[in-house]
């Protein structure tokens, strides 16, 4: 009867959603700290994905880059999902810096990139190595996550993003950009230093990542508000060419406390309001499910992604002609997110 009573509310909003959404290509991301269930979300929705992006490359020190463990290449099971659905296989290497025992230094760091672009012999060494990686396993492109750089580096990023494109399309693989959001330009540290326009001229497409709205970092609320990812949108529709735009969209949510904030997966958010006896609300402002528990003495603060809330949001990108969907990241996902798409 409690279980009834604790998502009464929240199931009155979460089944409204019933519209369903047409994209030319869907792409998902999966992690190797989460590959089992990254793997089963894959394995459940073989036909809905035409790109999958295991989130797996990282950087050493000076530059090299670095496979994450457990590797997916030696699991059986994804070898038969992507031999099964013909997938495209683009990993993603991003720009956290990992020490040699394989623990994160400094997440997104900008100084491993610079010192990668400063020079083009530095460059032409990095877009070998990338090349070597992605023939010698056989993969069908790479997909660059290089987050919070120098504005500095503008110009000399654009200048990767073309020599890593010519490389790349000579050997017949794909480039795709993961970019952060921005509303504006600015001459700032950070999304404003990657030129959107200018690395639509190379690369295949650009993800532009529309979720944390809230983040650890800023305290607890919405993962990303509808009006606030429209605004983006629009934004990015000046400098992108359509068919080149990806939106991405997140599946996670976080849980906040006065300690730390974790982020946390939809099974895991509505598994923690069951223990705890939390009553899930739902923000009308800004669509999105949320609920409050206590652990020793602490309060905590859950918003996190849905069905009805990741509906909301395709709903935008419907409205404005996009044609092209990411989400971050399966595994632990509302599995009934699948059913929005046909």
């Amino acid at each position: 009867l409690f279980i009834a009573y604790c998502f009464r509310a929240y199931a009155n909003h979460y089944d409204a959603a019933g519209e369903k959404y047409s994209f030319d290509n869907v792409s998902g991301w999966f992690v190797y700290w989460n590959l089992d269930a990254g793997l089963e979300s894959l394995a459940n929705n073989p036909d809905i994905f035409d790109q999958i992006n295991p989130f797996y490359w990282s950087l050493g020190r000076n530059g090299r880059i670095i496979e994450g463990l457990p590797s997916f290449r030696e699991n059986a099971r994804f070898a038969s999902i992507i031999k099964k659905r013909g997938m495209k296989i683009i990993p993603t290497i991003v720009n956290d810096r990992i020490s040699a025992d394989g623990k994160a230094k400094r997440l997104k760091d900008a100084d491993i990139i610079h010192n990668i672009l400063i020079t083009g012999a530095k460059r032409k060494k990095h877009i070998k190595n990338i090349l070597s990686l992605i023939e010698s396993y056989g993969y069908d492109g790479i997909d660059i996550d290089y987050e919070n750089l120098y504005f500095k580096d503008r110009e000399l990023f654009t200048d990767f993003i073309q020599e890593l494109s010519a490389a790349l399309h000579l050997k017949g693989k794909i480039l795709t950009v993961t970019v952060g959001q921005k509303r504006e330009e600015s001459a700032k540290d950070g999304p404003s230093a990657i030129d959107w326009a200018a690395i639509a001229q190379f690369a295949d497409s650009i993800k532009i990542m529309c979720y944390n709205f809230s983040s650890p970092l800023s305290g607890p609320g919405p993962i990303a508000p509808p009006a606030w990812v429209e605004d983006i949108v629009v934004f990015s529709k000046k400098y992108i060419p359509a068919q080149k735009l990806t939106i991405a969209i997140a599946l996670h949510g976080f849980d906040w406390s006065e300690q730390k904030s974790r982020s946390i997966s939809f099974d895991t958010a509505k598994e923690t309001a069951l223990i705890y006896k939390s009553d899930i609300a739902w923000d009308e402002a800004s669509s999105t499910p949320h609920f409050a528990y206590f652990e020793n003495g602490k309060r905590h603060e859950v918003w996190f992604e849905d069905k009805r809330s990741v509906s909301d949001k395709l709903n935008i990108l419907k409205k404005h002609g996009i044609r092209n969907l990411a989400f971050w990241r399966l595994g632990g996902e509302d599995k009934d997110i699948y059913e929005l798409l046909e």
